[in-house]
């Protein structure tokens, strides 16, 4: 889901730059699952022929760097929280993935594993502020919990998260299957520090890698855009 909110940004704005921070994933199982993302569904072709280099891949791929050129910054692993403000101050993205955030290594030694966590999310909060980016977290949950449990409880233990996040999903399976194989997944939404909290159904099309929406987006009549440059204004 972070890919193709990053996919689609970018898409959608062509000047937007945006950084992935590669440590739950290699270079090429990134660019597989973007090709998938962005015209597999279309073209009827699934990750593992887009894995395998089937055609049209090179057809897609093609589309999508035309679309996002190189505007998708990866970072490398081992991700170190200096490398990655490096990174952002360098490239200036205005939107910041963190895939995930277990992964990322804080300077400094901690004799545990939670407080060098919350050593992380206070940085990356300060990256987020200093930059005025959007920072998206990934997070590796801790082993037994479940959409009731506290977001605490949920990031190995830190309780840093529920301080310094704004919103907080967490992705279930609802144990519903679609028609073509797909899995629907519910994001519970556990804090939104602004607005109406509301959970989110939608279905997970694991072949080609996209979400889709399982009900309808409300509208809000409270806002409205200004299509000539996509900005949005309260009414």
């Amino acid at each position: 889901l972070a890919l193709q909110v990053a996919l689609q940004c970018l898409g959608q704005n062509p000047d937007m730059v945006a950084a992935w921070c590669l440590g739950e994933m290699t270079r090429a199982a990134v660019a597989a699952r973007a090709i998938t993302n962005f015209g597999g569904a279309a073209e009827q072709l699934p990750l593992q022929d887009v894995i395998q280099k089937k055609e049209p891949s090179d057809k897609i791929a093609s589309e999508l760097g035309a679309a996002i050129g190189k505007r998708l910054k990866l970072i490398e692993a081992p991700l170190i929280i200096d490398r990655i403000e490096r990174a952002v101050v360098k490239d200036k993205p205005v939107l910041l993935v963190v895939d995930y955030l277990q992964l990322v290594r804080s300077t400094r030694h901690f004799n545990d594993k939670t407080g060098e966590i919350n050593e992380v999310l206070l940085k990356l909060r300060e990256i987020t502020t200093s930059q005025n980016i959007a920072t998206l977290l990934v997070t590796n949950i801790a082993k037994g919990v479940d959409h009731t449990t506290e977001i605490g409880n949920i990031g190995k233990g830190s309780n840093q998260i529920d301080f310094d996040v704004d919103n907080f999903l967490f992705g279930h399976r609802a144990g519903e299957t679609g028609e073509h194989g797909e899995v629907k997944i519910e994001w519970k939404c556990k804090k939104l520090r602004q607005g109406q909290m509301a959970d989110v159904e939608m279905w997970f099309h694991g072949q080609y890698q996209y979400f889709e929406d399982a009900c309808e987006i409300p509208e809000f009549p409270e806002l409205k855009t200004d299509a000539s440059n996509g900005q949005w204004s309260v009414v």
